[in-house]
C-alpha cells in the first residue's frame, strides 16, 4: 500500500509528479490545500484531508478552502496541542460547513499516547539541534506542524504502508511560501528547521519517501 501525503509548500509545484500521487492507494492534503490548475504538480484526487482545529486557523485558512473541503470524505485532525474537545471538532467542521462521512481525530482513534510520545520528542530535537532557538511569541516551544503531525499518524494507522510525502518545503534553498488557498505565509510559531531536518533524517532511515 502506498500513501501520498501532499504538503502546501510551493516546492511541490517544481516537479510534475501528479500521475505519481494520484496512483497512490491513498492521497492525504493538508488545511486548504489546492489541486486546481496545478494537477499536473499535485495530482487531482483527495480521499483525506488533514486539518488544524484552532480556531484561528479555522477563520483565515480553512473558510476560504470550504468548497474544496466539503468534497472531501474523510478528515483527520492530528492534535496540535495533544488534545482537544468533541464540541471544537463539532464547531470547527460546522465553521466550513462539512459533515465528512468519516472523522478520524487522533486523541480518539488509540494513537494518543504514540501522538504525545511524538511531541515529547520533537521538543527534544529542537533543543538539540544547532543554532538559534526561537520561541512562539507567547513564550512557548514551537510546535510541529499539521502536516509533520499528519506524516506520523498515517504510519501508524498504516504501519505496513510506504508513505510518500512532497509539499513539505525540503528543497534548498528552503521556500516557506505557500501555494495553497489559504492566501497566508507559513504559519508562526512552527520550528520549521527542526522538521525540515527531520523529514530529510527520515527519508534517509527508510522512514517515508520524498517524491
Amino acid at each position: 500500500m502506498k500513501i501520498a501525503i501532499i504538503g502546501n509548500s510551493r516546492d511541490v509545484l517544481k516537479h510534475a509528479k501528479g500521475e505519481k500521487v494520484d496512483s497512490a492507494n491513498l492521497v492525504i492534503r493538508i488545511n486548504s490545500f489546492r489541486t486546481r490548475g496545478v494537477e499536473q504538480f499535485t495530482g487531482s484526487r483527495t480521499d483525506v484531508v488533514s486539518i488544524c482545529l484552532a480556531p484561528w486557523v479555522v477563520a483565515n485558512a480553512l473558510t476560504p478552502a470550504s468548497h474544496t473541503l466539503r468534497m472531501v470524505p474523510t478528515v483527520w485532525t492530528p492534535s496540535w496541542r495533544g488534545h482537544a474537545e468533541d464540541h471544537e471538532v463539532a464547531a470547527a467542521m460546522e465553521a466550513i460547513g462539512h459533515k465528512p462521512d468519516e472523522l478520524v481525530f487522533s486523541d480518539h482513534s488509540g494513537d494518543a499516547e504514540a501522538m504525545r510520545d511524538l511531541y515529547e520528542r520533537f521538543f527534544a530535537a529542537a533543543e538539540a539541534r544547532p543554532g538559534p532557538k526561537t520561541m512562539a511569541e507567547d513564550g512557548k516551544r514551537l510546535l510541529p506542524t499539521t502536516g509533520f503531525l499528519t506524516v506520523h499518524l498515517a504510519r501508524l494507522r498504516f504501519p505496513q504502508a510506504t508513505v510518500q510525502i512532497s509539499g513539505f518545503g525540503l528543497d534548498t534553498p528552503l521556500d516557506l511560501e505557500r501555494f495553497d488557498e489559504s492566501g497566508v505565509s507559513m504559519w508562526p510559531g512552527h520550528d520549521i528547521a527542526t522538521e525540515r531536518q527531520w523529514f530529510l533524517d527520515g527519508a534517509q532511515e527508510g522512514e517515508w519517501e520524498l517524491i
